[in-house]
């Protein structure tokens, strides 16, 4: 705040300087006399009052910015906190509950690997 402050006070001092300095050059004028050194005082101080001005607004924008910043990530959180809850009951079960992976039932509708085979002779000795 103190920076913005300083700022805008150096520019409202430049400005009132060039409204100074117009003031002499047109009483030059007015005299009959060139206003020259008038003139370039006036261009140097609006360039240093521009340069203030740009870090003046520079300042401004990165506050602008820093609010909209937390802003966002403050939404930002509250957005996940609301997905989080409203998907919180809506998960389906695992691929390996929904194979089959779960207890072994007693009705006997497991696969047995072997149960379609026949044993060999040899193995029947």
């Amino acid at each position: 705040m103190t920076e913005e402050k300083d700022l805008s006070d150096r520019v409202s001092e430049l400005v009132q300087q060039i409204k100074t300095v117009n003031d002499r050059a047109e009483a030059k004028k007015a005299a009959g006399e060139t206003p020259s050194a008038e003139i370039d005082g006036k261009h140097e101080l609006a360039a240093k009052a521009a340069a203030y001005d740009a870090l003046l607004l520079d300042a401004n924008q990165t506050k602008a910015l820093a609010a909209k910043r937390d802003g966002d990530a403050e939404m930002e959180e509250r957005v996940a906190a609301a997905v989080k809850a409203a998907l919180k009951n809506v998960r389906t079960p695992s691929i390996a509950a929904m194979i089959g992976q779960g207890p072994a039932s007693n009705d006997g509708s497991r696969y047995i690997p072997a149960a379609g085979l026949s044993a060999h002779p040899v193995m029947k000795a």
